[in-house]
């Protein structure tokens, strides 16, 4: 019986050790209280709380001087893309736990069809924490030559009786391989050129040729960035409907 109790004690011992030394595993480390506090632990040991947006645009005065609405909505996409990541930021209370401040970036490049039908591409970057930011494309193709300016769409310039994706996107395709090379990943490339209009939402019409853009990780990793292809509207002359499809004859 003595020998029993013995053992029941020294059994008892073992487990309060144990328990003792879960319970000390399971405290939270100094990176861990400064995480919950939205810092992290600066090169001196203590724990940083620091946070910040940055944003700088590049802004298409020209291009904007052609028509008032080209500028509202200019206006409209730039305020949208700065309250955006600002909400983000105020959503998270205003600190980044890496210490990196965020950033907004905006660049531009226009193009024109004709003096009345007008292109330009957005390429936007936002870093919101993370290994790296989000790079992004957004067009819009503008139309002046009616009484009430509009922004085109994929419809307006290709007929409806076709389908023009399975034109399209053989030559979209050939074009994503030889830029990627041996790095081409085919599947990858026929899933985010599909027949699903939205795959070429991104586009503009640069003279003679439509140009289509793609988004990070749509046809290829993120080292590929943002790819882009070319077809002359020539390529293509019997899917489009006026004016295009005169300038593609």
């Amino acid at each position: 019986m003595r020998k029993v109790l013995k053992t029941w004690m020294v059994l008892s011992l073992l487990l309060l050790s144990v328990a003792g030394l879960v319970a000390q595993d399971t405290s939270p480390t100094d990176d861990e209280r400064c995480l919950d506090k939205d810092g992290f632990i600066n090169e001196d040991g203590n724990c940083q709380v620091s946070g910040g947006v940055t944003f700088t645009i590049q802004y298409p005065s020209d291009f904007v001087l052609q028509d008032a609405f080209i500028e509202q909505t200019v206006d409209d996409y730039i305020d949208l893309q700065k309250s955006g990541i600002f909400q983000q930021f105020v959503d998270i209370n205003y600190a980044t736990p890496s210490g990196n401040p965020w950033e907004l970036y905006l660049d531009y490049e226009t193009f024109a069809f004709s003096e009345d039908v007008v292109s330009i591409k957005f390429a936007g970057y936002q870093y919101t924490g993370g290994a790296h930011g989000q790079p992004y494309i957004k067009t819009f193709t503008f139309d002046l030559s009616g009484d009430t300016p509009r922004i085109l769409t994929l419809n307006d310039l290709f007929q409806e009786e076709f389908n023009p994706w399975l034109t399209i996107q053989p030559m979209v395709r050939d074009q994503l391989v030889e830029q990627f090379g041996e790095n081409a990943d085919v599947t990858w490339i026929d899933q985010g050129t599909g027949e699903d209009p939205n795959n070429y939402a991104s586009f503009a019409i640069d003279g003679d040729a439509i140009v289509f853009y793609f988004q990070a990780y749509q046809v290829a990793p993120y080292v590929a960035g943002m790819p882009s292809v070319r077809i002359p509207l020539a390529d293509i002359n019997s899917l489009l409907k006026p004016p295009f499809l005169e300038m593609g004859s």
